[in-house]
């Protein structure tokens, strides 16, 4: 005999990167299914702070609370990469950090971070923390002089671009027409989920000039909005992985080109929802990584895991799972990334 499910009442209790969905269904012959969707993720305690975040740059040695804006890309290992830009900082600096903000540091498990750098590139030191519930901030301490405050939150996993977002590197090459000298460096940016670039380029190990663009539906990017009022424009290539496009800066005589391809991978969190009894068995949503295996586990207890199945690389980041086997008792299913 067939049993369909009569108004479920659905429940949510959501925290900082998890969130469980409780649904309690009547039937017409069942008294009660519960099924509690819960998300769990094998990693390091650094782990949990995974993800890109982005906020504004306070530059407190001028008051300017909207000096710029900046992104953080952190890896599954803690380790936190900060790109930006700061229009007082080219405004009234010129022996580094002329535009640019930049750092990089690793996050321990309780999500406050200090650091003492000498690396010359990033000539900075700071301490700040991530929250619990997905915010950032912190405070830069410049060797020119320059203090900065950073305050953002954790910018969502899923976007048109989620495939492509991650920590991008590469190299410019150019040429000063006022001094006719070529001019060459280094590129770091931050892609988000939504198409937000992020970026600071370094010429002679300081960061030179930085800026923040949005990539269109044709994967094509132009932004005016940087530090020294350079025009860029630039197209991402999905399948590499790679982006590249041209500099101007007329006032200041220089311009080039440059290629940046993804270093580091945004790690989606996968969300299982959507729990629905149909065709006489029980499905669920899953939304995560295109091409990744994730791992299905069911218990009745939530202590005792089996594995129902493993994924098969789906080329779309969102397909539906099913049990088959599932009846009125009370299950518990979650995903993990990886066999």
């Amino acid at each position: 005999m067939a049993c369909f499910p009569k108004t479920p009442l659905i429940e949510w209790h959501c925290s900082y990167r998890s969130c469980d969905i409780k649904m309690k269904t009547s039937f017409k012959k069942l008294s009660v299914l519960l099924v509690a969707l819960v998300w769990t993720m094998l990693a390091s305690a650094q782990a949990q702070y995974a993800g890109i975040y982005g906020g504004s740059v306070d530059d407190t040695a001028y008051n300017d609370a909207n000096a710029g804006s900046f992104a953080v890309f952190v890896g599954t290992n803690g380790q936190a990469t900060v790109v930006g830009y700061d229009v007082d900082s080219f405004q009234h600096y010129y022996n580094g950090q002329a535009g640019g903000v930049a750092a990089q540091f690793n996050v321990p498990a309780n999500g406050n971070w200090s650091f003492s750098s000498n690396n010359t590139i990033y000539g900075v030191s700071g301490s700040g923390s991530i929250g619990a519930g997905g915010s950032f901030s912190g405070t830069l301490n410049f060797t020119n002089g320059d203090t900065l405050q950073l305050n953002g939150s954790l910018q969502s996993f899923l976007g048109n671009f989620q495939n492509a977002a991650g920590f991008y590197s590469g190299t410019f090459t150019g040429t000063n027409s006022i001094y006719h000298v070529p001019i060459s460096g280094i590129n770091s940016a931050v892609l988000s989920a939504n198409g937000q670039l992020t970026f600071c380029v370094f010429y002679n190990g300081t960061e030179f000039d930085a800026g923040q663009g949005q990539f269109d539906s044709n994967n094509h990017l132009t932004t005016t909005n940087t530090a020294r009022g350079t025009l860029n424009s630039a197209t991402l290539t999905n399948a590499t992985l790679m982006y590249g496009g041209t500099f101007t800066n007329s006032s200041e005589g220089f311009s080039g080109s440059y290629t940046l391809s993804r270093s580091f991978t945004l790690n989606i969190m996968p969300i299982l929802d959507s729990p629905v009894w149909q065709t006489n068995r029980f499905q669920m949503r899953l939304t995560g990584f295109a091409n990744q295996n994730y791992t299905l586990q069911l218990s009745t207890n939530l202590t005792s895991w089996t594995a129902l199945f493993i994924t098969n690389n789906a080329t779309t980041n969102t397909f539906f799972l099913a049990d088959p086997n599932a009846t009125n008792k009370q299950q518990f299913y979650r995903i993990l990334i990886g066999p």
